[in-house]
């Protein structure tokens, strides 16, 4: 209390956030709370409610914050060749067909993997289907959270790792190597930024602002072959201006626009 009174003397609009991560009951400070849902499956609240606008449950109209969130995205095969006990890696081709990251101290791939993406028959294949749900898990929970008028914080957990399969959450390994999840965060935690929902029967195009000045926004709403490049104009946007906001801009029925593993929906 002595604390707060001091901060408030010299700064009277200052947040207060007494606990990074309200594991007991909160206080009368900014609620934060630590949420997994893109790993440990439904952790604080389900990864589809989340992506929908929901949070946990808070006093009305009150902010918050998300101290902790993120997803395993596993060393790279140069790294673990390089700087992994033997015993934790497969000693032979033959062998790696049926190895695990459980092997790996500390890994979490070997148990959780199950719950996003199919077991894998060798290390390269682990690797990048480990990098591939990251940087979904980075994506969903980011976008969803800069969507959110009342979420004023969030930090992704860790940035850097500090030793070989020390926090393999990191999106940067040891060797100061960006995993595909580190791209996807520089992206989505921009001030001015993009996204496309899926919201009863409709793609829902917002656009989030943080900051203090005016803004202008417009784009197009186009479907994107990741394979051949063609792109399939679905809708424009007038310009808007935006201060510190996020704000649905368009949207187009879901039941128009086929979505397959080639073709992906982008606003720019």
């Amino acid at each position: 209390a002595a604390c707060d009174t001091a901060v408030r003397l010299l700064n009277p609009d200052r947040v207060i956030k007494h606990i990074d991560g309200d594991y007991d009951p909160p206080d009368n400070t900014l609620p934060d709370n630590h949420v997994y849902c893109t790993w440990y499956n439904g952790h604080g609240i389900d990864m589809g409610r989340l992506h929908r606008g929901y949070w946990l449950g808070v006093k009305k109209d009150w902010y918050y914050g998300c101290g902790e969130f993120g997803a395993e995205g596993l060393d790279p095969v140069p790294l673990m060749k390089a700087r992994y006990p033997k015993e934790w890696l497969p000693a032979s081709a033959e062998e790696e067909k049926t190895w695990t990251p459980g092997r790996i101290k500390d890994a979490q791939s070997g148990n959780m993997h199950y719950f996003y993406y199919d077991t894998q028959d060798n290390l390269e294949d682990w690797v990048t289907e480990s990098h591939k749900h990251q940087a979904f898990g980075t994506k969903v929970q980011t976008e969803a959270f800069r969507r959110d008028p009342n979420m004023i914080t969030f930090a992704l957990h860790l940035f850097i790792d500090a030793w070989p399969s020390g926090w393999m959450k990191t999106v940067v390994d040891c060797e100061r190597n960006p995993k595909p999840a580190f791209y996807t965060f520089r992206r989505t935690a921009k001030p001015l930024i993009a996204s496309v929902t899926e919201e009863d029967g409709a793609y829902c195009v917002y656009v989030s602002h943080r900051g203090s000045a005016f803004v202008s926004a417009a784009g197009r709403l186009y479907r994107y072959n990741i394979v051949t490049g063609e792109e399939e104009e679905l809708c424009r946007t007038a310009t808007i201006r935006l201060e510190n906001e996020s704000r649905m801009i368009a949207s187009v029925p879901a039941e128009s626009v086929v979505l397959d593993r080639e073709h992906i929906l982008i606003f720019d």
